[in-house]
C-alpha cells in the first residue's frame, strides 16, 4: 500500500483546513525581541499578482521564499532573519501553501 494523505476530515485542531484566501497567523514559539519590539506572532497574507513582480527566480529558491516571506508578512528580512527551527518551518510552509495554492488554481 501507499501512503494515504490526510482528507479534510481528518485535519487535527493544530492544522486547521487552510483557505488560499484567508492570511494564516503564526503564533512564535521562540519569540523574540527586534529592536523595542516583541515579536510574538507573524500573519502570512495570500499572495498577490505586484509580490510576484517583486522577486527574481534567479535568486534562487531559499532566497525567493525568504524574500517572499519578508514581503507576505510585511517584515524586514531581518526580522525572518531571526526566525528559528520550527518557527521559520511554519512561516516559509505558509509561504509554500500560497505559492502552491496559485499553481493549483491556475492547472484547473
Amino acid at each position: 500500500g501507499g501512503t494515504a494523505l490526510m482528507s479534510e476530515q481528518d485535519a487535527t485542531p493544530e492544522t486547521p483546513k487552510r483557505s488560499p484566501n484567508e492570511p494564516i497567523i503564526i503564533p512564535l514559539r521562540k519569540p523574540f525581541m527586534f529592536g523595542s519590539r516583541s515579536v510574538e506572532t507573524l500573519t502570512v497574507r495570500p499572495v498577490k499578482g505586484k509580490d510576484m513582480r517583486r522577486i527574481n527566480k534567479a535568486d534562487g529558491d531559499a532566497a525567493t521564499t525568504l524574500k517572499m516571506a519578508s514581503i507576505l508578512t510585511g517584515e524586514v528580512a531581518e526580522v525572518i532573519d531571526e526566525l528559528q527551527g520550527e518557527d521559520l518551518g511554519e512561516v516559509l510552509a505558509a509561504v509554500n501553501f500560497f505559492f502552491v495554492s496559485i499553481q493549483e488554481t491556475g492547472l484547473r
